[in-house]
């Protein structure tokens, strides 16, 4: 190719990315009859153009686009065109709904997963809640998983400041009593969380495990359950979290004793919640047990 054509061929695939991230549809279509006469790996994809679009909010622009479907998506040199990074894209929108609109007219599911594994609508619990109601109401699963079996759609939802994710997946029929959300609730010390999910059949002394596969061979693997602890425990061991109406963990323990919660139950290794606290040196929380075993 002579420096003529490289050097044509470069404004030409600057032209078609300004012209999405300005959204003149008419100066876009220009540049698109020109790059036919071009091979198409040196020129971005249509889903890439679709990218770029959504990010600069040009959604109504984009039923205009010729796009491809989402679901055969390939990449181009130097840009990532890949259907993870066009919901992404969506996501990051300041009208993520209205842009979604559009991404399901063209293949993406409200059942998406990110590289088939990191589910849609458990990010959006979190990050764009309301973009999750929307996805429940076009038929994501309230009851699917989000990375793993115990990391379901009310355990996401759960770690939430607020109830509303939680009453938004049982509105669409997400099942409390097969979730880990009080685990989580507990674990992240959110007491509005916890009460919330008491209410819907939550048992404060559920016992919480996990399933892990140690292997036989190369190809054969076993099941072997671990015993994770309560609600209590979870309480205790906690996690980091950077919300301003996090509750502390002396406040989440006292809140599962005044529920109810049994404080001489184990974990896997035969500890309870308050030995875990000494071991920890959690002088407050010891405090609220001790406060307990004495009544």
């Amino acid at each position: 190719m002579t420096e003529t054509a490289v050097a044509a061929r470069d404004e030409l695939v600057h032209g078609l990315i300004d012209s999405c991230t300005t959204g003149d549809l008419d100066q876009l279509q220009t540049y698109l009859e020109q790059a036919q006469n071009f091979d198409s790996k040196t020129m971005p994809t249509p889903s890439y153009l679709l990218k770029i679009a959504f990010r600069k909010e040009r959604t109504r622009r984009t039923y205009s686009l010729p796009l491809p479907r989402l679901t055969q998506i390939s990449p181009i040199p130097a840009m990532i065109g890949s259907t993870d990074s066009i919901v992404c894209a969506a996501i990051e929108g300041t009208d993520p709904i209205a842009i979604f609109k559009v991404c399901m007219k063209y293949g993406i599911s409200p059942e998406y997963n990110f590289e088939r594994r990191y589910n849609l609508l458990g990010y959006c619990i979190l990050a764009r809640p309301e973009l999750a109601k929307f996805l429940l109401e076009r038929g994501a699963n309230p009851n699917s998983c989000y990375t793993s079996a115990d990391n379901t759609m009310l355990s996401a939802a759960a770690r939430a400041p607020t109830t509303d994710m939680i009453n938004a997946l049982v509105e669409h029929g997400a099942r409390v009593k097969s979730s880990h959300a009080f685990q989580d609730a507990a674990e992240y010390r959110r007491i509005c969380n916890a009460e919330r999910l008491l209410e819907l059949g939550a048992d404060v002394n559920q016992v919480f495990k996990r399933t892990e596969y140690s292997p036989i061979s190369h190809t054969d693997f076993y099941p072997r359950e671990i015993v994770l602890g309560s609600a209590l425990h979870f309480a205790v061991k906690g996690e980091p979290v950077n919300y301003r109406v996090t509750d502390s963990p002396a406040d989440m323990v006292r809140y599962l004793l005044e529920r109810g919660a049994r404080a001489n139950i184990v974990d896997g290794d035969g500890k309870t919640a308050l030995q875990l606290a000494k071991r920890a040196r959690m002088g407050d929380v010891k405090k609220v047990f001790e406060e307990y075993v004495d009544r």
